[in-house]
């Protein structure tokens, strides 16, 4: 599975609570409106639109593919976590993980689209999200496992 299909998916889980379709991550700090007119006479002075463009394009597909493998990597971890603990522990990490879940979307439901909604999910904190990753990543693998869990064999050392 590919990091970014993966980063895609968990994404889609929260679509509905946030407003990346309506370019909700971008926040206007200021403003400066200028004019300037060129003649036909200046072009050869004009910078070149195109090669600026393509440069700040190229950026942020490498920046979005960083801030992609940088989850994919996250997601990795978390995931070897829960697949290192002993049974009880897994079961009551994910015990926790699903409450946290389910407090988040009732939560999240409960505040009117918009701005708003998309401060509450930005002020989510490291541990709680932590345990939304795992439960959605446990899930997932539920999901394609047939909802049967992975057999996990520990190895003990002596």
């Amino acid at each position: 599975m590919s990091a970014i299909r993966v980063c895609r998916e968990n994404a889609s889980a929260f679509s509905n609570l946030s407003d990346y379709d309506q370019d909700g991550v971008t926040r206007v700090v200021s403003v400066k409106y200028s004019e300037k007119s060129y003649e036909e006479t200046t072009t050869a002075s004009m910078p070149p639109q195109s090669s600026f463009m393509t440069e700040h394009k190229e950026s942020e597909q490498r920046k979005d593919l960083m801030l992609a493998r940088r989850a994919a990597e996250m997601q990795q971890t978390l995931l070897a976590q829960l697949l290192m603990m002993e049974d009880a522990e897994r079961l009551h990490t994910l015990r926790e993980a699903k409450e946290a879940h389910d407090e988040f979307l009732h939560e999240a439901l409960s505040i009117p689209s918009g701005p708003q909604r998309v401060l509450f999910v930005q002020s989510v904190d490291e541990e709680k999200q932590k345990k939304l990753i795992m439960h959605k990543l446990w899930e997932s693998m539920l999901a394609s496992n047939g909802g049967v869990p992975p057999t996990i064999h520990h190895h003990q050392t002596t």
